[in-house]
């Protein structure tokens, strides 16, 4: 598919798709995952309950704008990553790299693109403080699984632009780069307890799993390179 051609959508339905033209790619999703993007791209949690009329009739959309090529080639780029990930590694990507995130928010943004709200700038100081004191404390109480920033959202009832501003005036970083400091802040915590000898002997895959990384090499060049050195080296130290 490219520029000037169209994506075809239907609602919830059975349906048989034929095609002995071209090759092509169908994606099924549940609709309530999209309601949860759409919810959470627009900034209002309540939006997830709602089925846009938009997402009610099938209708084709003809990719011919620069923000509807842009989003084409996001879900593009992520099959492709799906597809390269089976093909050499016989496997899924990483849950924490968010495919599915990736391709259902353009999938939101292309079918309703309305739902992207410009909402943070009319958010008062303490709502933007509240917001960011409950994402900071649901994000800590969930480090050792994955998450998306999509959870984030849903779970205090802003939209991204607003997370991104409100942490950047608290912390002066986003969300993300937050996460991974206290993800990187406890690993560190419980490496130094274990080689002080008050806690029990883990494996530095076992401290990166706790600290919510998917891979092993992730967290040991994120750690180095906050630490200065390798988590092994500081776990040898153990008494």
């Amino acid at each position: 598919v490219t520029a000037g051609e169209s994506l075809g959508y239907l609602p919830p339905c059975e349906f048989n798709v034929t095609n002995d033209v071209t090759a092509g790619t169908l994606i099924g999703f549940r609709m309530q995952a999209l309601l949860d993007r759409i919810a959470a791209i627009a900034g209002d949690s309540s939006l997830s309950v709602y089925v846009p009329v938009e997402l009610l009739r099938p209708r084709s959309i003809v990719v011919d704008r620069r923000d509807q090529v842009i989003l084409l080639a996001a879900i593009l780029d992520a099959l492709r990553l799906i597809d390269q990930s089976l093909f050499l590694a016989k496997e899924l990507p990483p849950a924490a790299m968010a495919l599915d995130d990736l391709v259902l928010r353009s999938i939101a943004l292309l079918l309703v693109p309305h739902c992207d709200a410009s909402s943070s700038t009319h958010l008062s100081s303490v709502d933007l403080r509240q917001a960011v004191d409950l994402a900071m404390a649901w994000m800590r109480a969930n480090l050792e699984r994955p998450i998306s920033l999509t959870e984030v959202e849903l779970k205090v009832g802003y939209s991204r632009r607003s997370l991104q501003l409100g942490f950047k005036q608290r912390v002066g970083c986003g969300p993300m780069q937050w996460l991974r400091r206290q993800r990187l802040e406890a690993g560190h915590a419980l490496i130094a307890s274990i080689a002080s000898g008050r806690h029990e002997l883990l494996s530095i895959k076992q401290v990166a799993r706790r600290c919510g990384y998917c891979s092993l090499s992730s967290f040991s060049r994120d750690f180095s390179s906050v630490y200065g050195v390798p988590p092994s080296r500081m776990l040898s130290g153990r008494r």
